[in-house]
């Protein structure tokens, strides 16, 4: 793995698409591979805190992932922002703004929905062959978003009156 590459392609992308998560809270997962970066590109995006949910599967030990996050991490300048987390019930739920759906954060349940902030964000990051109804609860979501609506971003399934 190229790591010297791996920055400079999240620094121009970055910059390329103008991503600024300046004070925004993150919630994704570390896990092996590449799937290593996605708390690493939104610290690097200016997010406040990002919360990396991190746990064994077949492809690395939790206690491995942490060791490699937290050495890259620290060549990207960016360790003071990621937290790693490996305790579903410890996640600070209602600190987040912004919540990928990667394996390790899911299930994106009932209980999980109902401790969101009223204007955290939901990247549903995969394609839509792809949603299944035990990864997220999109149902009991989209009900919550219309009872309570925010007015930083409005949910686009508003009805018309």
């Amino acid at each position: 793995m190229d790591v010297e590459y791996i920055k400079k392609l999240i620094i121009n992308s970055i910059s390329k698409l103008r991503i600024n998560l300046a004070g925004l809270t993150v919630l994704t997962e570390a896990g092996s591979n590449y799937y290593l970066f996605t708390p690493i590109i939104a610290a690097m995006a200016g997010a406040k805190d990002t919360y990396a949910m991190i746990q064994d599967s077949d492809y690395g030990k939790k206690e491995n992932i942490v060791k490699q996050l937290i050495k890259i991490s620290d060549m990207f300048g960016v360790t003071h922002k990621i937290h790693p987390v490996f305790n579903k019930k410890t996640i600070p739920i209602k600190k987040c703004d912004i919540i990928t759906n990667l394996g390790f954060v899911r299930p994106i349940n009932r209980f999980f929905i109902d401790n969101l902030k009223r204007d955290a964000v939901i990247s549903l990051m995969c394609e839509t062959w792809e949603v299944r109804k035990e990864d997220v609860d999109l149902k009991y979501l989209i009900v919550q978003c219309l009872a309570r609506p925010s007015k930083k971003f409005p949910p686009a399934f508003r009805a018309k009156s």
